[in-house]
């Protein structure tokens, strides 16, 4: 039992398409068959499984389904209820939230595979129109109070843009605006720590905390390198050192490795990570001594710059103005 796919070819091998998906080998070992008065071979039935057409009695077709663990974890909403047709189900006190890993996705965690993608990567940029910024401010203070102080107006933007307009070394250095919070702060993270002006972390200890519970190592890793650069942690020392044991479990099952050759491997992995991000761990003083990069994360800060080169209109036209000789 067949299912007939009209216009296909016979093939010998099955391979990869231009878009990702399997192109199947389509047999054709010379045998005919007479379908609706049509002669018919092997290069015009779409794989299948027998037991399951049998089984199943309707239409499956069989596909590789890899493709589809780059799309996140699964996950399922259900409830459970007996056999009575007549019971009334309240779907709000019986649900249950679970997740089940697939042995090939289980699989692909193990070893480390990206599971999902985004390039380039996306930076938010607080755009607002001029002197619409949002401002913060207690419910105790005067409106003359909020009015009279310059500060409550700044923000990264619009000191971006001030910077670039005013001071010399902005201007020589001809920053974006996602790197120039390296060279130039807003405050002092320090003083307004220990004052109490930041807000804590427990929302990223959370997260970190949930995801320990079924992340691999790996994954745990880029969680943690993402948060960094996206989340901006009052204290990402101690984020680190809270989780550092989570996020080296991988590098512990290695034959012959210290302590600290385990340290510094999850720290130069996350390094790497950063680096594809555009940042460098020793942004975030994780430890006293600085990382130094490795060859593959100089290699993504550079494949970073290029994909980041603007080439200019007249550049592109050169071309054209060369002579017949050239």
């Amino acid at each position: 039992m067949g299912v007939i796919h009209v216009g296909q070819k016979s093939r010998a091998h099955t391979y990869k398409g231009k878009n990702g998906y399997p192109i199947y080998k389509r047999r054709n070992n010379g045998k005919f068959a007479n379908i609706r008065s049509q002669f018919l071979d092997n290069s015009w039935v779409v794989p299948y499984n027998p037991y399951l057409l049998s089984k199943f009695n309707c239409h499956i077709n069989v596909e590789v389904c890899y493709i589809l663990i780059c799309k996140g974890h699964d996950k399922n909403a259900f409830f459970v209820h007996g056999d009575d047709p007549n019971i009334e189900i309240d779907e709000i006190k019986e649900y249950q939230s679970a997740r089940w890993v697939s042995p090939p996705e289980a699989t692909w965690c193990l070893f480390g595979f990206p599971i999902s993608e985004m390039t380039p990567s996306v930076y938010h940029l607080q755009l607002h129109l001029d002197g619409q910024q949002f401002v913060s401010f207690k419910s105790t203070q005067t409106i003359n109070s909020i009015v009279n102080n310059p500060m409550i107006r700044k923000i990264i933007l619009t000191e971006f843009f001030v910077m670039n307009r005013e001071n010399k070394d902005a201007k020589k250095l001809n920053l974006l605006y996602k790197e120039f919070p390296k060279y130039f702060v807003c405050t002092f993270r320090e003083a307004a720590k220990n004052r109490g002006l930041l807000q804590c972390d427990n929302n990223l200890v959370d997260c970190m905390s949930e995801a320990v519970r079924y992340q691999m190592p790996y994954s745990l890793r880029r969680l943690f390198a993402t948060l960094l650069v996206y989340r901006n942690p009052a204290n990402p020392k101690e984020l680190w050192n809270q989780f550092e044991d989570s996020m080296s479990e991988d590098f512990k099952i290695l034959p012959n490795l210290n302590a600290k050759q385990i340290h510094h491997m999850a720290l130069n992995h996350i390094n790497d990570i950063l680096h594809s991000m555009g940042h460098d761990i020793n942004e975030f003083t994780l430890i006293p001594e600085r990382i130094l990069a490795s060859s593959t994360a100089i290699e993504a800060q550079d494949s970073h710059f290029e994909r980041n080169i603007i080439v200019k209109e007249e550049d592109l036209l050169l071309e054209t103005k060369l002579n017949d000789d050239q």
